[in-house]
């Protein structure tokens, strides 16, 4: 797993042609990847990446259309597991789909931004060259 963080993006049209603007994207992300469940009768492992407090990229193996509700286990780094329902905005052909965060719980939305933080600021340290040893 990697510690980087995503620049902030903007807002952009939905790459599937629809036209619709899908939710901002100016919030910090966590580039990942992280380790992460497909929820279901069969738990299917997958990988996160770009995760913020409203969504993140899933990478898999197979397309899920748009619109779809989904329930996914997601392990953040000193947060251990969380389990957040969501709602797929998009798919990525060959790479997995976007996802929005449904009713998410203000315990899980903290966990996610603490964790973010935390690894902000040990890459900020790291890429000022202090604080190397620290956790």
């Amino acid at each position: 797993m990697t510690d980087a963080l995503v620049p902030p993006i903007r807002p952009h049209a939905d790459s599937a042609g629809s036209g619709r603007q899908v939710p901002p994207r100016d919030e910090p992300r966590l580039a990942g990847p992280l380790h992460g469940r497909r929820v279901g009768p069969l738990p299917t492992p997958l990988r996160i990446h770009d995760l913020s407090e409203s969504g993140c990229l899933v990478e898999c193996c197979y397309d899920i259309p748009a619109g779809r509700r989904i329930a996914l286990q997601i392990e953040l780094p000193g947060e251990g597991w969380i389990s957040v329902d969501a709602e797929t905005l998009r798919p990525r052909h060959n790479v997995g789909f976007d996802v929005r965060f449904v009713d998410l719980s203000e315990a899980n939305r903290g966990r996610i931004g603490r964790t973010i933080e935390r690894l902000f600021e040990r890459s900020r340290r790291a890429a000022n060259g202090w604080g190397l040893g620290e956790s």
